[in-house]
């Protein structure tokens, strides 16, 4: 919220300050009345914060201001100071026409609102109480929304919905109870459980998301549409973006994410991602034997990748050449070993395969050879004929018939 930064910011210079959603914090409603009038009347500077006409309206709101102008009459040395942001100066209440307003959207706002108070606190010994008033916020209501969000964390999500109810009984705008309730919707603790249990399409037809962004403004409008951001990121992460046009379309839906540093840090990273998908496609392929991965790793820009994935490769087809060796599918086997010259000692693996094949078909064109000369009554050694009555031998190469 910008009127705790600009709290923390009066504290670091030493200021004491008033500040309702901060000074309150833990106090009984009964008890608030005699600490704001304490620090009305000790303050000399009064802050009026607001992001919109009507949050300097409100009832709590208009009531202080007023009161601190009323003291203003008979004390002079008091100064209340309008701070707005998003809207037109001419829509501040009318009772602050006479007063020098400061934009909060002008960068070095908050370094001239010091100097301002500075000057008009230089002449005290002491630094009195500095009171802000964030326009857009009732300490009851703050209270009600913190003890929501921790219900949230812890899981309690009926117990914080009452929270929100409550609040939203004294402020009906109030944006940030719409928010909790989104939470509560879909029972996540967190923004991580959200982008979890939630999708884009189904937050935007959230009715609590749209109400909270329509009564939003400031950091919790920023809040709200990073929750959007998150979930389109989410969404833009499941796309696959290895072909060019692909990869061109996701880039532009990042592009439209800028900003948005989770984002940006995963575009920064876009090249290595892709990398990485089309790592993943080529190593499937080789484990389905489909070795033509050229058209893939032409498009990987990361060359220790690449080199990885060639290896990965040569070792799938080096092991399967290997078992085919083993199962004397030597042409197979053959085959495989020379796809991967080079790698190992694919190269003499071949030429042995090539040998332990000739080998191969030679005998088994011996044994049909010999099969034949068997049907044909002849030495299944030579193709020689048989002598004897009794005893049968081959007349060229001497054998003894053996079949």
């Amino acid at each position: 919220m910008i009127a705790n930064d600009i709290y923390h910011q009066l504290t670091q210079e030493g200021f004491k300050v008033f500040y309702a959603a901060i000074t309150l914090e833990g106090k009984l409603g009964s008890a608030y009345e005699p600490i704001i009038f304490d620090a009305l009347n000790s303050a000399k500077v009064m802050l009026a914060v607001g992001t919109k006409p009507e949050y300097f309206q409100a009832v709590w709101v208009k009531n202080e201001w007023s009161r601190f102008l009323k003291i203003n009459k008979d004390n002079r040395n008091k100064m209340l100071i309008p701070c707005y942001k998003g809207m037109d100066p001419y829509d501040l209440p009318d009772e602050f026409a006479h007063l020098q307003a400061q934009d909060m959207g002008k960068i070095g706002f908050i370094t001239d609102l010091i100097r301002g108070v500075k000057k008009v606190l230089e002449k005290s010994e002491e630094k009195p109480t500095t009171v802000v008033v964030n326009a857009s916020v009732n300490p009851q209501i703050e209270n009600l929304i913190k003890r929501a969000r921790l219900a949230v964390e812890d899981g309690e999500f009926n117990k914080a919905r009452n929270f929100v109810e409550q609040a939203l009984n004294i402020d009906v705008e109030y944006a940030e109870a719409y928010m909790v309730d989104l939470f509560c919707d879909f029972n996540a603790k967190n923004l991580q459980e959200l982008g979890d249990k939630c999708t884009l399409t189904k937050l935007e037809e959230n009715v609590n998301y749209k109400k909270a962004l329509r009564f939003a403004d400031g950091d919790l409008k920023t809040e709200l549409e990073n929750i959007s951001k998150y979930l389109r990121l989410k969404q833009i992460k499941t796309l696959p973006f290895m072909e060019q046009h692909d990869y061109e379309r996701v880039k532009r839906q990042l592009e439209d994410l800028s900003g948005f540093k989770p984002a940006e840090e995963y575009f920064a990273n876009l090249d290595k991602v892709r990398n990485q998908q089309l790592a993943q496609k080529v190593r499937s392929f080789i484990k389905r034997g489909a070795y033509a991965i050229d058209y893939y790793l032409q498009r990987i820009t990361d060359e220790e990748l690449k080199l990885e994935l060639v290896n990965f490769k040569n070792q799938i087809i080096y092991n399967k050449a290997k078992e085919c060796k083993a199962k004397k599918e030597y042409a197979t086997a053959k085959a495989s070993f020379s796809m991967i010259k080079g790698y190992k000692d694919a190269e003499s693996q071949a030429a042995e395969c090539d040998r332990l094949e000739k080998q191969r078909k030679q005998e088994e064109q011996r044994q049909q050879q010999m099969a034949l000369w068997r049907e044909q009554k002849l030495c299944q050694h030579c193709g020689g004929n048989f002598k004897g009555l009794f005893k049968k031998v081959c007349t060229c190469c001497g054998t003894q018939k053996d079949y």
